[in-house]
């Protein structure tokens, strides 16, 4: 674990593991914040994603690697919830690729998405995109219209 990086509190880990539908923020070329609805993995204790080599996401992380990355629960939720983790974005591909078999992912799922995007990364297509966090906390003061 490299000296700067922080692990995941054990509440946001989990709170990301229930809700695995993100928003993974990175800088465009003129410098301007972007979000990428995206579904993470957990993998080594850490927030990942799968995502093709030649995305503009991945050209920005190539450029500037700081990250935001936000989890909530679903707009209906009644108890509304989030988890916000910041810190810099590593590309792992090839040999890198984690020896875990297969990322914890949610369970809905389907076994051919998963599959397929092991054989994408497994090709050279796709790439994993991990968060190497310096900042993570709930976000538990959430102001609501009354």
């Amino acid at each position: 674990m490299p000296d700067s990086e922080l692990p995941l509190p054990p509440d946001v880990l989990a709170f990301v593991r229930a809700n695995p539908r993100t928003f993974l923020i990175s800088r465009r070329k003129d410098g301007s914040p972007t979000g990428h609805p995206m579904l993470c993995l957990i993998g080594e204790g850490r927030i990942q994603f799968s995502t093709y080599r030649k995305s503009a996401k991945v050209q920005n992380f190539q450029r500037d690697p700081t990250v935001a990355c936000l989890a909530t629960t679903r707009y209906d939720d009644p108890s509304f919830k989030a988890a916000i983790v910041r810190g810099q974005a590593r590309l792992r591909e090839g040999l890198e690729l984690p020896t875990r078999e297969t990322p914890e992912t949610s369970s809905w799922v389907s076994k051919g998405v998963s599959s397929r995007s092991k054989e994408r990364l497994a090709s050279g297509k796709r790439i994993l995109l991990e968060i190497l966090p310096s900042e993570a906390a709930m976000l538990t003061d959430v102001r609501r219209k009354r």
